[in-house]
C-alpha cells in the first residue's frame, strides 16, 4: 500500500482493477479548510467509477449546499445517497439536496419512521428499503441494518486486500459496524476506518477497549470525527501514530 501526502493528507491504497476512489468530507462538526463551514453532523462524498454517492446528508441543508459547491460537487451529480440512520444531524440535508437532484437512488433502513418516507416522497425521493447487505454500485456495499439504538449501516468499499469503512455515528458500536462489514464482504483487513465512532461520552478504559478490538479485527488506519468526542480522538491519535487521521469538512481521502 502505498500513502500519498499532498495538502493536509492523502491517503491511497490499491483499488482492485478499477480508477481511483475520492473521499470527500463535506459535512462534519469541525472545518478542515477555512472556507468550508463546521456544523453538528456528518456527510461525506465518495466517488467510485461511474458514480458518486452521497454517504449521509448533515443537519442543514443550505450549509451542505454551500460546502458541496466549495469542494466543487455539482449536487446534480450525485447519483446515489446512503443514509446510516434517522438522526437529523445525518438525514436532514438530503431534503433541501433533493431539490436540486431527484434523480438520485437513495437507501434508508426499512427501520427508519415513515414519517421520514414521507417526507422523502413530498421531494420526488423513493427510498430503497435496506435491512439484509446490499450492493449500491459494484464494490461499494452498504452493510445492512446493524442493530443499535438506533439501527444503523455502514458504508463498504472494496479495495485490494481490505476494504474502506464509513460510519455516520456507530450507535450499535463501532467495533459492531466493523465486524458486519468484515463478516459480509468475507474480508479480514480494513485498510481505512473514517466517520463518527460515537466515543463521545465514554470512559478512557472503555475507549482502549474499542481501540485494542478494532485492532483485533485488522483496522489498519482510522479518520475519527463527528461523534468520536476529543478524548477518544486523542487516544486515538496515540495508538496509531502516523495511522491516524483526523477528520473535519474539507477533508480528502484518496484511495487509489
Amino acid at each position: 500500500m502505498r500513502i500519498l501526502l499532498a495538502g493536509p493528507i492523502l491517503w491511497a491504497a490499491a483499488w482492485a482493477e478499477a480508477a481511483p476512489v475520492e473521499i470527500r468530507i463535506v459535512y462534519d462538526n469541525t472545518a478542515a479548510e477555512r472556507s468550508l463551514r463546521a456544523d453538528w453532523g456528518f456527510a461525506a462524498v465518495v466517488d467510485a467509477p461511474g458514480s458518486r454517492i452521497l454517504f449521509d446528508a448533515g443537519a442543514d441543508g443550505s450549509i451542505l449546499l454551500r460546502n458541496l459547491s466549495e469542494m466543487e460537487v455539482d449536487p446534480a451529480s450525485i447519483t446515489h445517497a446512503v443514509i446510516s440512520h434517522r438522526h437529523p444531524d445525518h438525514r436532514n440535508g438530503l431534503f433541501t439536496l433533493a431539490l436540486k437532484n431527484r434523480s438520485m437512488k437513495v437507501f434508508f433502513l426499512d427501520s427508519f419512521p415513515e414519517e421520514l418516507y414521507r417526507l422523502a416522497a413530498a421531494v420526488a425521493l423513493e427510498p430503497v428499503r435496506v435491512r439484509q447487505p446490499v450492493e449500491i454500485v459494484p464494490r461499494v456495499h452498504s452493510t445492512g441494518l446493524v442493530p443499535g439504538e438506533p439501527d444503523e449501516q455502514a458504508l463498504v468499499v472494496e479495495v485490494a486486500d481490505g476494504l474502506v469503512v464509513l460510519t455516520g455515528c456507530a450507535h450499535p458500536g463501532i467495533a459492531s459496524m466493523v465486524e458486519a462489514a468484515l463478516r459480509h464482504r468475507g474480508a479480514r483487513r480494513v485498510r481505512l476506518l473514517a466517520g463518527g465512532f460515537h466515543l463521545i461520552r465514554q470512559s478512557d478504559d472503555l475507549i482502549r477497549q474499542a481501540i485494542e478490538r478494532l485492532r483485533e479485527l485488522g483496522v489498519e488506519r482510522v479518520a475519527p470525527g463527528h461523534c468520536t468526542g476529543e478524548r477518544a480522538i486523542q487516544l486515538f491519535r496515540q495508538a496509531f501514530g502516523p495511522r491516524f487521521q483526523p477528520l473535519g469538512a474539507g477533508r480528502r481521502l484518496l484511495v487509489d
